[in-house]
């Protein structure tokens, strides 16, 4: 197989006709001389995103970061088991439906114009280490897979995803924020399979805490999670009212910022109005003086032309009169 210098090296040479691109497919026994970034960028038709899934395990591809943008069709991203890519930056992707990284060292992924139709999203098996807050506009997700990773504190930023029906945030440190999650997930998973004592398992706390009995199926999802979840929030009145009042408060200053905004942009379209109508004003202020102009020279040159036509007419008779005299019996020629 031929080594290449780096990722892009690699791509250009293997896809160099961009808009005939319908699928990019990464071969796991592919070789670069040196670590990359790697730039997908303006692929009209492309769709699909993969590795080719004929030899098993994990790559030890030399790539460092993967920038996806500009490609207005693609609706899959399934990269698993490149264990050296740290980041993955997704813009300008607005058909995205699935998204699957698990298994590499991700730290961090960035979505900016991308994911709003994103409705399977695998981060399994990572490191990233921070909150929930980068995935709050994932609106539109059905399936949301974090286990084996180091997110911590609420499923707060969950809260907006009215869709989602598959939840796993096993071996993870989000410990809090039942009250925020949608009453439609039907399967969910917290355990701490790891042997390690993940604050994840706390959720199961939760529940006991309330004399809620919890059972795990085979698959270590927890047993009429949606009827556990109700009966929590039943016993948990406070906790939810709290996330009501919070959602009341944050619409009304959208409402607010949204008054403030359409404020602002009528008082611009007023003073553009009152611009334009000045402009307009002196305009016909100009056009009204031009023609007045016009105007009083034409008066002037229609009053010299008067002029001119009497003395004519004067010289016109007084040339008859004196013809007249001078054929008269006994004028002198």
């Amino acid at each position: 197989m031929t080594e290449y210098k780096n990722a892009q090296e690699w791509l250009n040479h293997q896809y160099p006709n961009r808009r005939q691109v319908e699928t990019i497919e990464f071969d796991s026994e592919l070789k670069f001389k040196q670590p990359s970034e790697l730039i997908i960028d303006d692929y009209p038709n492309l769709k699909v995103i993969q590795k080719n899934y004929v030899s098993t395990g994990s790559s030890s591809l030399k790539l460092t970061k993967l920038t996806v943008s500009n490609c207005p069709q693609l609706e899959t991203v399934h990269i698993d088991y490149f264990k050296n890519i740290r980041e993955l930056v997704l813009n300008n992707l607005p058909s995205l439906k699935k998204l699957n990284c698990s298994h590499n060292s991700f730290a961090e992924v960035k979505f900016t114009n991308a994911g709003e139709k994103l409705e399977h999203l695998d981060l399994s098996s990572n490191n990233f280490s921070q909150d929930l807050s980068f995935l709050s506009h994932l609106v539109n997700l059905e399936n949301l897979d974090l286990r084996r990773n180091n997110f911590a504190g609420s499923l707060e930023y969950l809260k907006g995803m009215s869709k989602l029906k598959k939840l796993v945030i096993s071996d993870t440190d989000l410990d809090s924020g039942l009250e925020y999650l949608p009453d439609n997930i039907e399967y969910f998973y917290c355990s701490s399979s790891r042997g390690k004592n993940t604050k994840s398992q706390n959720i199961y706390n939760l529940f006991a805490k309330e004399e809620i009995t919890v059972e795990i199926e085979w698959d270590e999802k927890i047993k009429n999670f949606p009827q556990k979840l109700q009966a929590w929030k039943r016993a948990n009145p406070g906790l939810v009212i709290a996330r009501w009042k919070e959602e009341v408060e944050q619409s009304k200053q959208m409402v607010s910022q949204l008054k403030e905004e359409l404020q602002i942009e009528r008082e611009e379209a007023e003073k553009a109005l009152d611009a334009a109508q000045r402009w307009r004003e002196r305009q016909l202020k100009e056009v009204t003086e031009q023609k007045d102009k016009e105007i009083e020279n034409l008066k002037k040159q229609v009053s010299q032309l008067q002029s001119q036509l009497v003395s004519l007419q004067v010289q016109d008779q007084t040339a008859q009169i004196l013809q007249s005299t001078s054929s008269l019996p006994g004028s002198s020629k």
